[in-house]
C-alpha cells in the first residue's frame, strides 16, 4: 500500500469522531510536524457522497495541523472500507493501543535528558513537567527506609472466646469507642479501645471488686507500657485470682469487657454481690 499526497482541502473530516485533542497537545503536535516534517500517514476511505473526495478515518488532528501551518497536501493511506467498517475503525484505531512501562518509559526520557534540558523536551513529550519529574526520579536508586522504633510497631493478639463473651467485648469496644470518641479529637482502632479498657479496669475493678493490687498498675502512663502489656497485665491479675477454664489470657479481657458495659462476669464479684 502506498503512501499518496492528498490535496487537504479534499480531506472531509467523518462527522462520527470522538478522539478529542487538548490544547497543549495539539501545540506539541504542531511543533513536532513542523520541526521534523514528518507525521504518520493519514487514514482515509473514499467519500461515500462527494466524489473526489476522501473521508477521515483516523487523523483529524494531523490534518487541522497541517492544514493551519499552511500545507496544501497531506501524506495518506486510501483503504477500501464499508461504512460499519469505518464506524468500527473510528471507535478502534484511538483505543488500540499499548500502554508504556514506566521502567522502560523513564530510561528513554533519561537518554533524551542527557542532551536536552527539561524545559526543550516538555515542548515535545506529552508528559506535563510533574510527569517528567516523576518519571525521572525512578533511575534513581530507591530510598532506604528505616523504621524509626521498632518497639512502637503494631502487635496481634488472638483470643478465643464463647459466643456469649464475644458479645459482650463487642459492646464494651462500642460503647468505650464512642466515650473515647467524645472525650477527644481523632480515631481509635479496636486495639487502643481495649488497652484504654484494660487500663480502666486495673485502675478500678481490682481495687474495688477483688481487693488486690497490681504493681504498676496505677502508673500505667509512668512506665510507659504498651496497649499490648496493659492487656496482658490485666488478664494475668484476673487469672491468679480465677480457677477453671478462665484461667486464659481471654478471662481479663472478658471481665474488663464486662466492667465497662456495667456488667460484671467475675466469680468473686458475683459472690460478693449474693
Amino acid at each position: 500500500m502506498q503512501i499518496e499526497q492528498i490535496p487537504i482541502d479534499k480531506l472531509i473530516p467523518h462527522p462520527a469522531n470522538a478522539n478529542v485533542m487538548s490544547n497543549d497537545k495539539m501545540d506539541k503536535l504542531r511543533k513536532h510536524i513542523e520541526q521534523h516534517k514528518h507525521y504518520e500517514p493519514l487514514i482515509v476511505r473514499p467519500h461515500p457522497k462527494q466524489t473526489g473526495c476522501y473521508e477521515l478515518i483516523n487523523g483529524h488532528h494531523r490534518k487541522q495541523v497541517l492544514e493551519e501551518s499552511g500545507h496544501l497536501k497531506a501524506n495518506c493511506l486510501i483503504w477500501q472500507v464499508s461504512d460499519e467498517e469505518t464506524l468500527m475503525l473510528l471507535a478502534t484505531m484511538n483505543r488500540l493501543s499499548g500502554d508504556d512501562e514506566p521502567i522502560l518509559r523513564a530510561r528513554l526520557l533519561k537518554q533524551l535528558s542527557q542532551n536536552r534540558r527539561p524545559k526543550e523536551l516538555l515542548k515535545k513529550l506529552p508528559e506535563t513537567r510533574e510527569q517528567l519529574n516523576k518519571l525521572l526520579a525512578l533511575n534513581k536508586p530507591p530510598r532506604k527506609i528505616t523504621p524509626e522504633n521498632i518497639t512502637n510497631m503494631p502487635m496481634v493478639m488472638n483470643f478465643f472466646v464463647t459466643k456469649q463473651e464475644k458479645e459482650i467485648i463487642e459492646k464494651a469496644l462500642r460503647k468505650v469507642k464512642h466515650i473515647m470518641k467524645d472525650n477527644a479529637n481523632g480515631k481509635h482502632g479496636r486495639g487502643a479501645v481495649l488497652a484504654y479498657m484494660a487500663d480502666e479496669y486495673m485502675g478500678v475493678w481490682v481495687d474495688e471488686c477483688m481487693g488486690v493490687r497490681v504493681d504498676g498498675c496505677k502508673s500505667v502512663k509512668k512506665l510507659g507500657s504498651t496497649p499490648i502489656k496493659l492487656v496482658e497485665n490485666c488478664s494475668r491479675a484476673v487469672s491468679r485470682r480465677l480457677t477453671g477454664v478462665y484461667r486464659i489470657v481471654a478471662t481479663g479481657i472478658i471481665i474488663a469487657a464486662g466492667y465497662c458495659c456495667g456488667k460484671c462476669v467475675s466469680p468473686a464479684c458475683r459472690r460478693d454481690a449474693t
